[in-house]
Parts: structure tokens; C-alpha cells; sequence
């Protein structure tokens, strides 16, 4: 019976040490690409700094305009789905 759970408790410290290591690889994924992110970031606001400030803030809003659209097709996308299925019914 000792030998039972001793296996068994083995077998379940395997399991979490596999599951800590594939969230430490996610964990450090996650912030290699955030830190690419803020590299990025980084550059476009050294890029623009030469630009007069009522230009930037044009196309800041231009942008964001772009992201509410694209949120909005989405958003749009999602009842064509639900319609979808309700008129199969």
C-alpha cells in the first residue's frame, strides 16, 4: 500500500513540475513579446517626435478610429453568427 501512494505521489509531483515548466516558458513568452511591444512602442514615439503635435494627435485619433471600426465589425460578426444559427433552427 506504501509503495501504492508513493507512486502515486510521484507521479503527481511529475505532473505539477511538467505543468510549472510549460508555465514558465508561457510566462516568459509572454514577456519577450510584451517587451517587443514596448520596443515598438518606443520607436514610433522617437519617430514621431518631429512631427508638429496637432499632426500626432490627428493621427492618434485617425488610429483610433481604425480600432473602434474593426471592434464594431466584430461586434457585427458575432450577431451575423447568432443569426445564423437561430435561422437554421
Amino acid at each position: 500500500m506504501c509503495s501504492y501512494v508513493s507512486v502515486v505521489v510521484q507521479e503527481w509531483q511529475r505532473e505539477r513540475r511538467k505543468e510549472t515548466e510549460e508555465l514558465k516558458k508561457r510566462r516568459e513568452l509572454e514577456d519577450q513579446e510584451e517587451e517587443e511591444k514596448t520596443e515598438s512602442y518606443r520607436e514610433i514615439s522617437q519617430r514621431l517626435e518631429g512631427f508638429a503635435e496637432e499632426e500626432v494627435k490627428e493621427a492618434k485619433a485617425l488610429v483610433a478610429s481604425f480600432i473602434r471600426a474593426g471592434e464594431e465589425i466584430e461586434e457585427v460578426r458575432k450577431f451575423c453568427s447568432l443569426s445564423l444559427v437561430w435561422i437554421e433552427k
